[in-house]
């Protein structure tokens, strides 16, 4: 009998019914409590499901009948990791590795241990002293290359990807990492040769079709991009990053009509899974189509009502259809619940201040301050929280006279060459013929890749003047700094550049930058003045979060553009730019600035 239900266990497991696989263990280990294998499989169905603390019982019940089982060992190390263990994760780990100082494994996963402790320079370290005793030893060399990518130091990744392919010149492995490192360092022309190879290897993976969708992308080739994310999902229907991906390539495309096409088929196909059904949600109010969105919940409503995602969802439609009242009290359900990622915690925050709740605000700001002081995204919302109850910190946060700088890059007529010379390369990067469907500009295009990635000399030139510049910012400023991230000023990176031109009634939303933490606007080109001309026409306006009525948070400080103008400020300050109402194009230049991972 007990054999029976083994077997039963063990097809059920292997074909991914993880429900009745749990079950025939369960019912097992009634039988027989100490049968060691159905512990750690059970411990590996409650790891697959996401429930790493059950995981982690069931393995350690398992070592205690028999400790010597090296590779439960590790799983429990990986649980450990996932639970942010870390000091139980690298004890596990050395217990591992002492008994076999040989296993790969263990060591690998201790060097990803390291990084997420952000102790980079430990990792770095065993790592470069195994290679100094194994110098032709593959796997390092591929290892060195993951940690690196983890650090941000991708060219340092990069490098290691190649020495792995010196020892090892066809492996598909290391040449797939080398494209992702590449992509990561913004080269997707690079990152495209090298996925070619594997694929002209003949390899077909779902995520080499993937990667090379992403590459093309990158490059603005969205036949193409749409080729392989198709490709992609022929593989692995169920990846809700292929199926974003693929709607965007559709969206820039021009396929206006197909670009959600294939989150209704997912969620024809697999109407349990729930994030088809969200993102779709997400894309609907992203592209105004906030009837279509509540519709679609409420035919969904009885099946998912209790779930916060739902709530936080059909709370963002209703308020977006007028129903303030009845969107209240989904959004304050939502707001109680502690399932919502954090990004969905914050863009909640901004549909709370529209029903005039702010004190769910203040907890949810709180709350992830409370484990991360610097998170931008909680900054920039607690700062609103702060401004709605009229709180004098809000002026220390936001202390827009202090912490704005201005800085003249050029002067045109004087630096007619440079100026001209920009302009040119700048006009001819905007490729793209439509509005970003997730992004805050409106009537205007945007460049996709960091502009400093490149070999163009009037773009490394002015990333010099910009990093000039900030250095002076961060030296000059940092005195006015109370809260959020700050970087030193001798230790900083240019972590992205982008360029948006706006044509006439063309605009920026109200919006802060997550991904930096001090940001800079680089004005390059204006329409020419003539005729009317409304107030404010295209200032750069700062306390607009463009969240409710326009009355609650009206902009507080505006910034005039001149051409060869640079503002400097924290990325946490909401900011916009007023409609465009003269004729003619303007041409801005933005970028984040960050503290590197380790230097």
């Amino acid at each position: 009998m007990t054999a029976d239900l083994f077997k039963k266990a063990l097809h059920a497991h292997q074909s991914g019914d993880l429900k009745s696989a749990s079950e025939y263990y369960q019912k097992l280990l009634k039988r027989a409590p100490r049968e060691y294998n159905a512990l750690q499989l059970l411990g590996g169905v409650y790891h697959a499901q996401g429930d790493n603390r059950s995981a982690l019982k069931y393995l350690l019940a398992s070592l205690k009948i028999k400790p010597d089982q090296p590779q439960v060992m590790l799983n429990v190390a990986t649980c450990q990791r996932q639970l942010q263990e870390y000091t139980a994760a690298l004890g596990t780990l050395s217990q591992v590795i002492r008994k076999d100082p040989a296993n790969f494994g263990a060591f690998k996963s201790r060097m990803f241990v390291l990084v997420e402790m952000g102790d980079y320079q430990r990792a770095y370290q065993e790592l470069d002293t195994q290679i100094h005793k194994f110098p032709g030893h593959y796997e390092l060399y591929n290892l060195l290359g993951a940690v690196a990518s983890e650090c941000e130091h991708y060219q340092k990744a990069i490098k290691a990807y190649k020495k792995a392919l010196k020892i090892r010149p066809n492996s598909d492995v290391a040449r797939h990492n080398l494209g992702l490192a590449y992509c990561q360092n913004n080269e997707p022309e690079n990152a495209l040769k090298e996925y070619l190879i594997v694929l002209n290897s003949g390899k077909h993976s779902y995520q080499l079709m993937h990667n090379l969708g992403n590459a093309y992308l990158d490059l603005g080739h969205f036949e193409q991009a749409i080729t392989y994310f198709n490709n992609a999902l022929k593989l692995n229907y169920k990846s809700l990053d292929s199926h974003k991906k693929l709607s965007d390539s559709l969206w820039q495309s021009g396929e206006i009509k197909n670009y959600l096409r294939n989150f209704e088929t997912a969620i024809k196909k697999y109407p349990d899974e729930k994030k088809f059904l969200y993102e779709y949600v997400h894309r609907l109010l992203k592209g105004q189509c906030n009837l279509d969105a509540k519709a679609l919940l409420e035919a969904h409503y009885h099946k998912h009502k209790e779930d916060c995602v739902f709530q936080y969802l059909y709370g963002k439609c209703l308020t977006s259809v007028g129903e303030v009242d009845e969107a209240r009290s989904w959004l304050l359900k939502a707001s109680a619940s502690n399932q919502l990622s954090d990004d969905e915690k914050l863009d909640l925050c901004g549909y709370l201040l529209a029903v005039q709740e702010a004190e769910p605000v203040r907890k949810i700001t709180s709350e992830i301050l409370t484990e991360k002081p610097e998170h931008v995204g909680a900054l920039a919302w607690w700062g609103l929280y702060l401004r709605k109850v009229s709180d004098d910190a809000e002026r220390e946060l936001n202390n827009y006279q202090q912490l704005i700088g201005e800085y003249q890059i050029f002067d045109p007529r004087v630096d007619s060459n440079f100026y001209r010379t920009l302009l040119n390369t700048l006009t001819r990067l905007h490729l793209a013929n439509e509005e970003l469907i997730d992004k805050s500009s409106h009537n205007g295009t945007q460049t996709r890749r960091h502009l400093f990635k490149t070999e163009v000399p009037c773009l490394l030139e002015l990333e010099t003047r910009f990093k000039g510049c900030v250095e002076d910012y961060l030296t000059e400023k940092s005195q006015y700094r109370k809260w959020g991230p700050w970087p030193e000023s001798d230790k900083f990176v240019i972590s992205d550049a982008w360029s948006v031109r706006l044509k006439e009634q063309g605009y920026h939303k109200g919006h802060y930058h997550p991904r930096g933490q001090i940001s800079g606007i680089f004005f390059l080109s204006l329409p020419k003045p003539g005729g009317s001309i409304e107030q404010n026409s295209g200032y750069l306006a700062f306390g607009d979060p463009d969240i409710g009525n326009v009355d609650d948070f009206p902009a507080q400080h505006l910034i005039k553009p001149e051409v060869g103008k640079l503002v400097i400020f924290p990325s946490c300050f909401w900011h916009s730019t007023n409609t465009q109402t003269l004729s003619g194009q303007k041409i801005t230049i933005s970028f984040d600035v960050n503290a590197p991972k380790f230097s």
